[in-house]
Formats: structure tokens, sequence, C-alpha cells
């Protein structure tokens, strides 16, 4: 019996280490060229499988390859295959390392890592050591982590925001037709002082048939010829989408905005009924010294002009009854429509370049 059992280990052990590994090397082979093939398009790529390793080269152009090395059941993890990666998908990341995991049950688990990014625009944004990770298990929600060290952003007209660590949080969970998003950004140790930042927002009840109604159109819009007929059905298409999503429910709720050490807000909008409500308050000079450099790199223009911006915002609020301050601290409640609106005109005008 002993010896029976015996024979049986090593025959599992046998089939674990030796048979396994060479079927999913063979799976690898038989799925991935399918793959690459219908997302790649004219880009090059070399699959070599192993008994116990694939190894898979990606050539998009000069400047924009991968090299990914797989190990087929790892014996020392409960996983399909291991992979690490390795090259250069973007002008704006120099170096890109994957780590990647697909384990027996489904779950996905991929890190990204660069050691420096720079991207260069209106808004040039430059950073240290950069790591995305996403952890995706069936049944489960979608997990996306984004960390930076040492961000940096400069805009056009002096305008210009520093944080020694930013990371950002998403997490999407689905049920029965419907979806939910919740964001949280960190930015922490910023300079100028007072402009750290942290926003906790959930995104729910989003109808997935609309969302999908909504992304099919936002694609017929980026290839539709500018005024175009093309063009006019595909914002009649995002227009539909976007009321099929408010009649389904859609609600942004603010959980919390802080600014700073001294300014906290919260907040909620209803899509069904239109309304919204934003509550909290904080110290003024806050306000003003903190969100300038945000709305100075938002709308392209200057700190100058962004704090003449928001002091406009505080101005109508103000009159508007929905802020009330004693010149250093203030408070706002506001409940009903018409603020975002205010704000989104003010932005875009401080954007208009003067004659």
């Amino acid at each position: 019996m002993k010896k029976t059992l015996i024979i049986l280990l090593l025959l599992a052990l046998t089939i674990w280490l030796v048979v396994l590994p060479g079927l999913v090397g063979l799976s690898v082979e038989r799925t991935v060229p399918g793959w690459l093939e219908e997302s790649l398009g004219d880009g090059q790529w070399q699959l070599e499988r192993g008994w116990f390793n694939s190894q898979l080269a990606v050539r998009l152009d000069d400047d924009q390859r991968m090299n990914f090395q797989a190990r087929h059941l790892p014996p020392t993890q409960a996983a399909w295959l291991r992979s690490v990666g390795q090259g250069r998908l973007a002008p704006w990341l120099p170096e890109l390392n994957l780590d990647g995991r697909i384990g027996l049950r489904g779950q996905t688990q991929l890190t990204v890592t660069s050691p420096a990014t720079q991207w260069l625009g209106p808004v040039s944004i430059n950073s240290g050591t950069t790591a995305l990770t996403l952890d995706l298990s069936p049944g489960q929600a979608v997990h996306l982590v984004l960390g930076s060290a040492g961000l940096e952003a400069n805009g056009g007209q002096g305008a210009s925001l520093a944080a020694d660590y930013g990371q950002l949080n998403i997490d999407w969970t689905t049920h029965e037709g419907f979806g939910q998003l919740d964001l949280r950004l960190e930015l922490d140790n910023t300079r100028p002082a007072d402009s750290a930042l942290w926003l906790d927002l959930s995104i729910r009840s989003i109808e997935l048939d609309a969302l999908g109604l909504l992304a099919e159109a936002y694609d017929q819009l980026l290839l539709a010829t500018p005024d175009s007929m093309s063009e006019r059905l595909a914002l009649l298409g995002l227009l539909g989408a976007w009321q099929q999503l408010v009649q389904g429910g859609l609600t942004l709720e603010l959980e919390q905005a802080r600014l700073g050490e001294l300014l906290t807000l919260e907040g909620r909008w209803n899509g069904q009924r239109d309304q919204g409500e934003i509550t909290g308050g904080g110290q003024l000079e806050t306000l003003l010294l903190g969100l300038a450099p945000y709305v100075a790199l938002a709308s392209q223009g200057s700190v100058a002009q962004a704090e003449e911006t928001i002091m406009d915002w505080v101005f109508e609020m103000t009159e508007r009854g929905w802020l009330h301050s004693d010149g250093q601290y203030f408070v706002l409640n506001y409940r009903g429509s018409g603020l975002l609106e205010s704000v989104s005109d003010t932005l875009d005008e401080s954007a208009t370049p003067e004659p």
C-alpha cells in the first residue's frame, strides 16, 4: 500500500512538473498568435514556445518594442503563467518593466514599472519611478493602482505644481447590468504649499449597455470628418447614450475632497433629477492659493488669472447665497442646479486668450 502511494505521488509530481507545463505551452502556441494578429495590425512579432518557457518579441516600430519571457506553470506558484517583460511602448516612457501572473483560478495580476516618465504638451508632466498595478479576478472588482514619485507639472504661462508622491486608485465592479467606478486620487507633499489634494469619488448606477453605446459613438466621432454627416450622427449617438445613462440612474458621489489641511468638501449629483449638492468649507486663503495651480494648468493660463477666476467663483456663489464667509473662513452649502455650469463657464472664459 505504501509503495502504491509513493508511485502515485511520483506520478502526480511528474504530471505537475513535466506534463502540465508542456500542455500550458501548447495552449500559449494556439491562442497567442490569433490574439496578436488581431491586436497588433501591422506590428511584427515572434513567438518561440518551449516545453517549460515561452518567449515573445513584439516590435511595432523602431521606438516601440517589448520582449516577454513566460514560465509555464511555475512550481513554486499557483499560476498557469508567470511572465516578465522589458521594452518601450511610448516616447514618454523610456523604459518599461513588466511582471505578470495568471492564476489557476483565472485571477490576473500585472505590474508595470518605469524609472521615469516625460509627457510633453500644453502641460508638461515629469515624474520619477512610476508603477501601475492591475488586479483582475473573475467575479470580483477590477482594481488598478497608479503611483508615481517626484511628480511635476508645468504650464505655458509659468503655472506649476509639484508633489513628492501621487497615487490614483480605481475600482470597477459590475452587478446585474450596472457598473460602479470608485476613484481615489492623492497628491502628497505638494508645492506650492496647501495644494496637497485628496479626492474620493464614486460614479454609481452606470448602465453597461448605455456605456457601450457611449464608447461606440465616441469611437465614431474620432473617425468622423469635421463638419460631416458622420460627425453629426456620432454626436447624436453620444447625446442619446448619455440620456440613457442618466435615465438609468447615474449618480456621482463626492465622498470627500480635501485641499491642504484646512479645506474639505462633500457632494452628490443625481442625473435623473439633475440636482446636486456640495457642502463643506475651510480657509479662504487655502482655497485661493491651493486651488490656483490646478485651475491655471487646466485653463492653460497664469496663476494670477487663476486666482481672479477663483475669486469670481467666490463672489458669484456669495451673491447666490451658496457661500458665506467671515473674510478668513467660508462655509459652502449648495443644493440645486447651476453651480457646475457656472464653474465650467468661468473656467472656459479664463482659457480664452485675450484679443
